[in-house]
């Protein structure tokens, strides 16, 4: 009978201790009320941060992290918003803690690429865009591409970058900002008329692409060609905004426009 009794109490003893374990490591459980509140939080945050409210977005985000701490996407809204405002350990900190949480996701290696981008860690971003891209339900690789390809370029490897540039616009050719970058490279080097003709495919896509618009602009006032003058450094000059910091395009294309009325 005494054996009986402690091997029954030993017994009940262990399963109180992996009990006790099991409910240790799952934590305080989240109500319903929590997940239906940060929910709110999280796509009150994801609105603010499209309408450039970053500090709201912060705040909204905190908000939801207070009800779900292990939440992924309000880690990740919360860093692009501090990332928005220039607080980049805090950007770091909750995007990699989205990361920790769902390590297959390609926006959060991707955010975390371009965190690195701008600290100029750029063998780190190239780690994090390519892992984004490995991400089979990524769902914007061509970004992603060019992403690298601008990494390439601040990192002075114009030929990874001229090749990046290019498999972005495969993907997805419907992008002005590849065809701009790109056509730069290639003016470097000396091929005016491709670089020229890569713009004009960009502007083709963008038509309000002033970037684009100054270098045909200025092209052809070089060139002395009056319709190429008349037509693209009055596109430049109407689509020119007013924060631009380079008043010598400015005013090369009026002069340009001028000497031809």
């Amino acid at each position: 009978m005494m054996t009986r009794n402690v091997s029954t109490l030993l017994t009940a003893m262990l399963i109180a201790v992996v009990m006790s374990l099991v409910l240790g490591n799952c934590g305080p459980r989240i109500s319903k009320d929590d997940l239906r509140f940060s929910r709110i939080y999280i796509e009150t945050a994801q609105s603010h941060f499209m309408k450039g409210n970053f500090a709201k977005a912060e705040f909204e985000a905190r908000r939801a992290l207070e009800l779900t701490p292990e939440d992924p996407e309000a880690n990740r809204i919360l860093a692009l918003s501090a990332f928005k405002l220039r607080k980049l350990a805090v950007a770091l900190q909750h995007i990699k803690k989205a990361i920790e949480l769902d390590p297959k996701n390609g926006d959060y290696h991707n955010d975390l690429g371009g965190f690195y981008q701008y600290e100029q860690k750029y063998q780190h971003a190239l780690v994090e865009f390519k892992l984004a891209l490995e991400d089979k339900g990524f769902r914007a690789p061509a970004a992603t591409l060019f992403n690298i390809a601008e990494t390439y370029r601040l990192m002075n490897n114009a030929a990874s970058a001229r090749e990046y540039y290019q498999k972005s616009l495969e993907l997805d050719p419907n992008q002005d900002r590849p065809y701009y970058q790109l056509a730069l490279l290639i003016k470097e080097s000396g091929d005016t008329e491709q670089a020229i003709t890569l713009f004009e495919e960009g502007l083709k896509v963008n038509q309000g692409n002033y970037m684009i618009l100054q270098e045909l602009c200025l092209h052809y006032c070089k060139n002395k060609s009056e319709k190429g003058v008349k037509r693209y450094c009055t596109l430049f000059l109407n689509a020119v905004p007013e924060n631009f910091d380079d008043p010598y395009a400015i005013d090369r294309a009026r002069r340009c426009v001028y000497d031809f009325e």
